[in-house]
């Protein structure tokens, strides 16, 4: 491993780090003295090469600052720039907000002991609080094929979870999963997952609701889809979203990202309401390949362009021209009912 990958994935370490420390307090450590990893403590990749508007010197724009920025929105240089920051800052919110939801899920870890006992209670701090949670391993119909799924052990992948929180007003679910794959050291494992993050935290948003897809079990071949509900950050209230990340090592050796996403937006400060773009990038370029469609005002489309990563403006097509432009397609948009929660998942616990 070259030296700047060492220090790409200690960035990485670290940065997941700094989600649950803020979430949960210095020196909190979900994952310690587990025997079964069950729930990885994130599931983000790493798409550091796309521009995030909260790191951009511009963020005091993005978010509205002003009153006459948050009634219009923001102004763009060209039509690159619109989808170019519009991307970013869809893709990094949901990283953000899931990542949230899992550095808390990830406290049930700890309380795994005895495999053949599918019940398992305990707390788990968040908000200055213990909030008390409720995990059955039982099998159970996760995606309504009434089939049941799961091994009915959580150390014996297929792993079947579902978690609620008490909360002052009653249970209320936070969690269900199936664990095709259980984490590793190097990698969160495999599976999908349903959650509200925001039931645990209050500084997460509450109507965020995500479906999760993933798997890393292939170092040269990462993905991660979701479809989303609910308000991704302050300036993007989003009615529903379909994502999709890939990193793919490439015969050279070099790494390609693509990012994918079709979006209904109810409110931005991008002037956007429906946005499709898939996006991609070789690591080390400086520059993505870019198709989107936007519909706002203004109506903007920008297919097939190169666009510079740093500026968020128009590059040299040349730049781009080893970028492969198969598997560019747009994602079809979310209908809204997949993040639905399993049918086989009531609202009270099952013990």
């Amino acid at each position: 491993m070259t030296h700047q990958s060492t220090v790409r994935k200690r960035i990485s370490q670290l940065a997941t780090c700094a989600i649950a420390a803020a979430l949960l307090g210095c020196g909190q450590n979900p994952t310690a003295n587990v025997g079964t990893a069950v729930l990885p403590a994130s599931l983000s990749l790493d798409i550091s090469d796309f521009p995030d508007d909260t790191t951009n010197p511009d963020a005091r724009i993005v978010n509205g600052a002003t009153d006459s920025a948050a009634e219009t929105g923001r102004d763009f240089a060209h039509p690159h720039e619109r989808p170019c920051r519009a991307a970013g800052a869809i893709l990094h919110g949901y990283h953000r907000q899931l990542d949230r939801g899992m550095a808390l899920a990830a406290w049930i870890n700890r309380d795994l002991t005895d495999p053949e006992n599918p019940f398992v209670e305990g707390t788990i701090p968040a908000g200055g609080r213990n909030w008390t949670y409720k995990a059955d391993f039982s099998a159970f119909d996760f995606d309504g094929d009434d089939t049941l799924d799961g091994s009915g052990r959580f150390d014996t992948a297929p792993v079947a979870i579902r978690v609620w929180i008490s909360k002052d007003d009653g249970p209320q679910r936070f969690l269900a999963a199936l664990i095709t794959a259980l984490p590793e050291p190097e990698h969160p494992g495999a599976g999908a997952l349903y959650i509200q993050p925001g039931v645990l935290h209050p500084r997460i948003n509450a109507d965020f609701m995500a479906y999760n897809l993933w798997d890393r079990t292939d170092s040269a071949d990462r993905w991660s889809e979701a479809y989303t509900v609910g308000r991704l950050r302050r300036n993007i209230d989003a009615v529903a979203g379909h994502h999709r990340i890939e990193i793919v090592t490439l015969n050279d050796d070099s790494i390609q990202k693509t990012v994918r996403t079709t979006t209904t937006i109810n409110e931005s400060d991008f002037d956007i309401s429906e946005f499709q773009i898939a996006a991609r990038t070789v690591r080390g370029l400086g520059v993505a390949l870019i198709n989107t469609e936007i519909a706002g005002t203004p109506d903007d489309s920008v297919i097939g362009r190169c666009i510079s990563l740093t500026e968020c403006g128009p590059a040299d097509a040349d730049d781009c021209a080893d970028i492969s432009t198969d598997g560019m397609e747009f994602l079809d948009p979310a209908v809204g009912d997949e993040t639905d929660w399993p049918v086989d998942f009531p609202q009270e616990p099952t013990f």
